[in-house]
């Protein structure tokens, strides 16, 4: 939920059991999330809980320039910063400033721009400068940490996946393990970036980890 805190969903009578396998129906769609399972037998045992993550639908692209290389500094359930709201965030560092650094959008959608000329600052818990792009499905991508002063896309501002946003930055909350210059990103369903992120998936990227090096193969908008 909004405030971290678990909320309990349905209790489902099992309608079919087959080797390893347990068929349930829940009566609607799960929205994008973290879910537990507990499994509770008729005498009462029960098992431990299990995770479910339910990713959004639509796959997001890497939020760097194509030809840039790139690593991840810290993926979701990172030790130093992604728990709680920022469960599924992703930071990802240049490899060398050298090469530009430059953000851009993951999907396409409708930008809102916060340039509050922020430097690092690492007595609160700020995304620093941020910019959220709102997509139709009613899904936002955050990019938060960004440079002051290099943001070339404005608020109302259609951009398309690829398109170009700002530089990386080191503004706002960026010490440990995902510190120094990178973008922090991730989705939720609530525009403030201080909404429960929730899981998602790169289309163009597989088995991304912390520590890879990864590239765009997308040209820059």
């Amino acid at each position: 939920s909004p405030s971290s805190a678990w909320q309990f969903i349905a209790s489902l009578p099992v309608r079919q059991v087959d080797p390893g396998r347990f068929h349930v129906t829940y009566a609607s769609r799960l929205a994008p999330g973290e879910y537990w399972i507990v499994i509770k037998n008729a005498d009462g045992a029960q098992s431990l809980p299990a995770r479910l993550l339910i990713e959004s639908n639509h796959g997001y692209g890497l939020p760097i320039a194509g030809g840039e290389q790139w690593i991840i500094t810290q993926g979701p359930y990172g030790g130093t910063s992604h728990w709680g709201r920022s469960l599924h965030a992703w930071d990802i560092a240049p490899v060398s400033m050298r090469s530009g650094g430059c953000v851009v959008a993951m999907r396409p959608g409708i930008v809102h721009a916060f340039d509050r000329s922020e430097r690092q600052n690492s007595r609160g818990r700020s995304f620093g400068n941020l910019i959220t792009i709102e997509h139709e499905d009613g899904e936002f991508s955050h990019y938060a940490h960004l440079r002051t002063g290099t943001f070339v896309v404005r608020t109302g501002q259609r951009v398309e996946a690829g398109q170009a946003l700002a530089t990386v930055g080191n503004s706002g909350h960026t010490l440990g393990q995902g510190g120094g210059y990178h973008v922090h990103a991730h989705v939720t369903r609530g525009f403030a970036a201080a909404n429960q992120s929730i899981p998602f998936t790169y289309s163009n990227l597989t088995n991304i980890a912390k520590g890879r090096v990864v590239t765009n193969p997308l040209p820059l908008i």
